[in-house]
């Protein structure tokens, strides 16, 4: 059996992929020494083979921290995402080493440790992702919150509409989708500020399509009078989650939206042209509020 083994070590080094992506798959399981290095290899089918021999360890626990080391390792793109991947597969073993890293001097190891915690989706990794929010690097500030989205429950949602109120606009982004990954939308009195924000503007929309009320209303109506089509789209994306809602009326909802555009032929205009989006949900919205407009759009404005 030894001697299987070191023959398939030496044809780790052969110049044949394919060979060495067999040597991978005839090594050991508990060979680290010779299975680590492979997450470097120039092909990427020796370096998934390397991955799939690590994560289906008896105890991938032993392989943690040697691919922790591999996330700082910004010369080898292959072998600092192989290691990533990796380490996201095995789970919650690996949440407390990359929970250390999130405390680390290297911002690049803090971001992509932040990735990989929000890959395990687990509960667990919620504290040290909150504490991350608050990172001096702006990329694993927006990292923690994207892991967060990820995570989700209320300990993630409760973070994130912390966060809301900071002046770094991307974070607020990245928390905005984040809560609407999660399906909890921020108070009212929240979002409505936020909505004036013309970058921020489509990722309030998804959320305000899940907070019911009038002034949720008013909001979608104004963004359907925005130059931008992306943004009209998302305000009809908005308004087919409010009619599945069902707590307000179709007719007062077709009140709030002519009070905004002024005229049913402008409001059935900018309804026809979203009929073309790429978002099944805003063509649904679409479809609805021609429906709701009727015989109105067609009179002369």
């Amino acid at each position: 059996m030894e001697s299987e083994q070191n023959r398939a070590r030496e044809r780790l080094r052969d110049p044949d992929p394919e060979v060495r992506y067999r040597a991978v798959m005839d090594l050991e399981r508990a060979d680290l020494e010779s299975l680590l290095p492979r997450l470097s290899d120039e092909s990427w089918r020796v370096r998934k083979a390397a991955v799939e021999r690590l994560v289906g360890l008896p105890d991938p626990s032993k392989a943690v921290d040697a691919l922790v080391e591999r996330l700082a390792d910004a010369d080898d793109a292959g072998a600092r995402n192989s290691a990533a991947e990796a380490l996201a597969r095995i789970g919650a073993p690996a949440i407390p080493a990359l929970a250390t890293c999130l405390g680390g001097e290297d911002g690049d190891v803090r971001k992509f440790a932040a990735d990989v915690l929000g890959d395990i989706r687990a509960p667990a990794a919620c504290p040290a992702l909150v504490a991350a929010l608050g990172d001096a690097d702006q990329n694993v500030r927006v990292a923690a919150a994207e892991a967060l989205g990820k995570i989700g429950g209320a300990e993630a949602a409760g973070a994130l509409e912390a966060i809301l109120g900071s002046a770094d606009g991307l974070l607020q982004l990245a928390a905005l989708d984040a809560l609407a990954r999660i399906g909890r939308a921020p108070p009212l009195g929240v979002l409505a500020p936020l909505a004036r924000e013309r970058f921020l503007k489509r990722s309030v929309l998804r959320l305000l399509g899940a907070t019911p009320g009038r002034v949720s209303l008013e909001l979608i109506a104004e963004s359907l009078k925005e130059a931008a089509r992306g943004t009209r789209e998302e305000g009809f994306s908005a308004l087919a989650s409010q009619l599945e809602l069902g707590q307000e009326k179709p007719q007062v909802i077709a009140q709030i939206l002519l009070a905004s555009l002024k005229h049913p032929s402008r409001l059935a205009q900018v309804a026809r042209e979203a009929l073309g989006a790429s978002n099944p949900r805003a063509v649904a919205g679409a479809i609805s509020v021609l429906g709701i407009v009727g015989e109105a759009a067609d009179a002369p404005a």
